[in-house]
């Protein structure tokens, strides 16, 4: 409703009613809470009086100025924003704003668009008064999406020219220009986000090389802006830029991998991320009166240096323990596979034998493997009488002959000669091949 006068009275009235509680009280948790109550109105009561100020008493940078610090003392109320607001445009209402971008300057008639400009500059300002990396996280949000506002009016105005067959060069200079101004507060935004990652007690280097990586993803689309290249100073700082937070990406890359216990490639990544310090050193050096090259110092680079020494060292040390580590594992596996052994297998070595400790734990000496292996037997193959009936003999018909004419002569009882060939006719139908013959032919 903004009845400032109104609302200022009865804040001081709570004011004193809290104070007084709290002096009243005791109970020492009602007066922390008294006098916090009391702390979150004043900056309240400060908001109402600078409101009700007249404005032509003062400068409006000062007036810019101490609404900063009102917000930075613990209010975000959105009333602070929006006098902030109203105050960039009381300033800007008035002034003529020329942006140059692609070598043509363009006066900016769009009055969001113009308030998007005078905020990015006056945001430089704003940005001494921010004490943590979240307040300015919170500044460049903001202003991000004022600038994207800005963005989508324009682009509509484009729009409008182009279906009207209407020359729209100057508007398109200034969404350029606004794409830049845009690209370039996102990339500050990740590094104020990378600087409140690193005071957090668990970050991990996966987290600070994804942002780091964004970091560098924006710059690039930066140069990839239509009409940048005219811009010979802005081109040289963001490839300085995309150059000097490569090193840092390289670092946080190689922390992840020795996290991962992969040292062999954190070693190599280590030395690869201070050469890219180095390199990045020298180009701050031709650069040293960039006006965009604020954020990226030789300070930095010199305790990335470090933080890349020691750590290389740290990894080298930890794959070498690694190796250890693992001979001593292979060392225990062996040793551990030997004396559980069974003492006849070894009886040719010297080996100890701790039995206290073996009574202890109440294991048994191993003498012999029980029960005792199996041993293959050499079987006769099946078809050994088969292949016997294949083999051709000598032929005896003579020495047959000569038999049969001595047994002629001898006189041999005919008892006798029918036990011969029976045993004959027995020996004929033993063995595998009778068996075999009489499985496929059949017998007779």
């Amino acid at each position: 409703m903004r009845k400032w006068l109104e609302a200022g009275d009865f804040l001081r009235t709570a004011l004193r009613v809290y104070e007084r509680l709290a002096e009243a009280t005791h109970n020492t948790v009602l007066s922390n809470l008294y006098k916090a109550r009391c702390r979150e109105i004043q900056p309240q009561i400060r908001l109402c009086e600078f409101s009700c100020a007249d404005s032509a008493a003062k400068p409006v940078d000062g007036m810019m100025n101490e609404l900063m610090k009102i917000r930075a003392q613990g209010t975000d109320s959105e009333a602070v924003d929006r006098l902030i607001a109203e105050m960039r445009s009381k300033a800007t209402c008035d002034d003529v704003v020329i942006v140059e971008w692609g070598g043509l300057k363009s006066t900016v008639d769009d009055v969001k668009a113009r308030q998007v400009v005078q905020g990015w500059q006056q945001v430089q300002n704003e940005l001494a008064q921010c004490q943590t990396a979240k307040e300015r996280m919170a500044l460049y949000e903001k202003q991000l999406a004022d600038t994207r506002d800005a963005l989508e009016r324009i682009s509509d105005l484009i729009r409008r020219k182009s279906s009207d067959n209407a020359d729209s060069t100057v508007l398109q200079c200034i969404r350029s220009y606004l794409e830049s101004l845009k690209l370039l507060g996102t990339a500050s935004r990740y590094l104020a986000m990378i600087e409140n990652t690193k005071t957090e007690k668990k970050s991990k280097p996966q987290d600070l090389l994804r942002l780091y990586d964004s970091v560098i993803e924006v710059y690039k689309e930066l140069m990839q802006l239509p009409g940048v290249e005219y811009n010979k100073i802005l081109t040289q700082a963001v490839s300085a830029k995309i150059e000097y937070y490569r090193a840092f990406r390289c670092h946080y890359i190689a922390a992840a991998y020795e996290a991962l216990s992969r040292f062999d490639e954190a070693v190599a990544l280590f030395g690869r991320a201070l050469k890219r310090a180095k390199d990045a050193e020298a180009i701050l050096s031709k650069l040293a009166g960039n006006p965009y090259m604020v954020d990226e110092t030789k300070e930095a680079l010199h305790l990335l240096e470090t933080d890349i020494e020691n750590a290389r060292i740290a990894t080298r040390a930890k794959r070498l323990a690694a190796a250890a580590g693992i001979a001593e594992e292979v060392d225990e596996k062996v040793a551990r596979v030997i004396d559980d052994r069974p003492l006849m297998d070894t009886l040719s070595e010297w080996r100890e034998w701790n039995v206290a400790d073996s009574l202890r734990e109440k294991r048994t000496i191993p003498i012999a493997e029980m029960p005792p292996p199996f041993i293959l037997m050499p079987n006769k193959p099946m078809f050994f009488d088969l292949a016997l009936n294949h083999i051709k003999m000598p032929n005896l018909d003579d020495r047959l002959a000569k038999c049969m004419e001595g047994a002629k002569t001898t006189p041999v009882s005919k008892r006798g000669v029918e036990a011969a060939k029976g045993t004959n006719k027995a020996e004929e139908q033993s063995g595998l091949s009778g068996m075999v013959k009489g499985w496929i032919w059949g017998k007779k």
